[in-house]
């Protein structure tokens, strides 16, 4: 790893012009010696140029040289030549929105190049304006024209040309989301508290919010999912995702919630092979795109299921939930929607169990490379252009994980620009609402697998506790929900030792002096023990401690038997 070296002047702390000129030397000779140490060719413009490497390696010795490159430019330049070039770059991208909408990198022959003249003609436009257009292009280093009159591919042409996800990533991002950025400043006045889909700069130059828009527009909708893939491939790597993370360590099925056509799952399973995926997708186009995209060698681990995400997660049992790069694209209150439905998911599964947040976590100002936090901070005036949403620091995640349900913990957090995860989890071991004797990590170590311990705040402990009537109501620290014998009596042995009260319920009527004297104790619900099996010799009938009266009934009368319930 190459040093750092001060690029400011001493006392004042202001930029020195050769003390960044020489870290630019420094760090350029780091990456040539970098290349060549790894067998790989140095950039060119050309066609045949290799991408550069995105090692961690690479990317400090790169981030070190672009931030000077950057810091010397804008102070030779000077504020008033680098504000001419910062606000005319509204019209680069208006000659790449035409390239885009008239299909000029297709037209531009993959090898030797095509007139102006004949390239316009292919395009349907006059060969002044094609010429215009390209030529400004050409100034970015998009397309070449290395004899006069004639268009030909550099490596930035090439690699939008060639990759279909890249190049719908770049045409939605130039069509509909540059359009909606000239209503930003008009659409802020007109509603300067509020922000969410209905309050967006999309909204306001569209008229339909933004998920509606490709409702309407279902050509634009398969182009917006592709682009997604696209912009992964460009900033949001899947061997980063693939690195950040202990995936080996599960042993389950990982629920991809919002996955698209399924691409991450796709590449996530190949890498490895112990784990299967349930893609939950709302959108049926997406999930038809996935079922084409996935492989026959994957279809038998990699299963599609329609879902929204704003309701209840009906998974259960699994090894990990996760969601990628769909936070960003909700507003505060629905971000709390979206976590309170994984609730269900994360309290049928393992404690523990991770719930995985795969977006963007916004760092602290000024403690990244300018140029990297550019780059996540452009992502997140996208997000507030699109959808009136926006991207998060770790602190504003663990605030929604906490309003969303306080038992929600995060475990650890990965930050490496554009690439972020968060790892939470419910501790269904500990409640709020609980005295220091109703720590349950001991009981929960010696439940069975299909054992659960519910806590206040639950939907699932508010069922469980559900009465008819407030008369002489008990009061529940928590809910061990047995799910067999041996649980019971673990449950009542950890119950003396706390000397803590207990009670059984199964569903049926109670005696007031008997509920009515437990306090902040435990119950047992016997709901899982429901079971009534007859004897081979129908002589005798095992009857589970939860089974209701009318269950019993039905079974045996089914085995052609009678019963008498007497009540006193």
């Amino acid at each position: 790893m190459p040093s750092q070296v001060d690029t400011t002047t001493p006392l004042t702390g202001a930029p020195n012009l050769l003390a960044l000129a020489k870290n630019i030397s420094q760090r350029t000779t780091a990456i040539v010696e970098y290349l060549e140490a790894n067998g790989l060719s140095q950039p060119s413009f050309d066609v045949s140029s290799p991408d550069t490497p995105n090692t961690a390696e690479y990317v400090s010795i790169y981030d070190s040289l672009q931030q000077s490159l950057d810091d010397l430019s804008m102070l030779v330049a000077g504020p008033k030549k680098f504000l001419r070039t910062f606000v005319c770059q509204a019209n680069d991208l208006a000659a790449l929105q035409v390239a885009f909408e008239f299909k000029f990198f297709h037209l531009v022959p993959a090898k030797g190049d095509v007139s102006l003249h004949n390239l316009a003609f292919a395009a349907g436009l006059d060969v002044d304006r094609t010429a215009r257009i390209m030529r400004m292009l050409i100034t970015q280093r998009i397309f070449a024209e290395k004899r006069p009159g004639y268009i030909s591919h550099s490596a930035m042409s090439w690699m939008i040309a060639e990759d279909p996800e890249i190049h719908c990533a770049g045409h939605y991002t130039t069509d509909e989301m540059f359009k909606a950025s000239v209503a930003t400043a008009n659409c802020l006045k007109s509603a300067p508290m509020l922000s969410d889909s209905l309050h967006s700069p999309f909204h306001a130059y569209h008229d339909v919010p933004m998920f509606g828009y490709y409702r309407q527009n279902p050509v634009h909708a398969v182009r917006f999912a592709k682009a997604m893939t696209g912009v992964a491939k460009l900033d949001r790597h899947i061997n980063e995702l693939r690195d950040c993370f202990d995936w080996g360590s599960l042993k389950s099925t990982v629920v991809d919630v919002g996955g698209g056509n399924g691409s991450t799952s796709i590449a996530l399973a190949r890498e490895f092979p112990h784990l299967n995926f349930v893609v939950q997708e709302g959108s049926p186009d997406s999930i038809g795109q996935g079922l084409k995209l996935c492989p026959d060698s994957l279809k038998s681990r990699i299963t599609y299921q329609q879902y929204d995400f704003f309701t209840p997660q009906t998974q259960r049992d699994v090894g990990a939930f996760f969601i990628r790069q769909c936070t960003h694209n909700w507003n505060d209150a629905d971000v709390i929607k979206i976590f309170r439905a994984f609730v269900p998911g994360l309290e049928g599964s393992k404690p523990g169990t991770p719930l995985l947040i795969n977006d963007t976590v916004m760092p602290e100002p000024g403690t990244l490379p300018s140029h990297v936090e550019r780059q996540l901070r452009q992502v997140d005036i996208l997000m507030m252009i699109g959808l009136g949403a926006k991207q998060r620091s770790r602190a504003e995640f663990e605030s929604l994980l906490r309003e969303a349900d306080p038992r929600y913990r995060v475990k650890s957090v990965y930050s490496e620009g554009p690439m972020g995860l968060v790892e939470a989890y419910l501790d269904i071991l500990f409640s709020t609402r609980t005295s220091g004797n109703a720590n349950v990590t001991a009981l929960v170590e010696k439940l069975s697998a299909n054992a659960q311990v519910l806590l206040p705040g639950s939907d699932r402990y508010e069922d469980a506790t559900m009465r008819w009537s407030v008369l002489a109501a008990p009061t529940v620290s928590f809910v061990v929900v047995v799910a067999t014998e041996e649980d019971v009596a673990q449950t009542v042995k950890f119950a003396n030792h706390k000397k803590l009260p207990y009670l059984a319920v199964n569903g049926g009527h109670g005696a007031i002096l008997t509920q009515g004297r437990m306090k902040n104790g435990i119950e047992i619900w016997l709901n899982k023990l429901n079971t009534v099996e007859l004897a081979k010799d129908s002589k005798t009938t095992t009857i589970g401690g939860g089974t209701l009266s009318k269950t019993v009934t039905d079974t045996l009368w089914k085995a052609g038997k009678q019963t008498v319930f007497r009540t006193t």
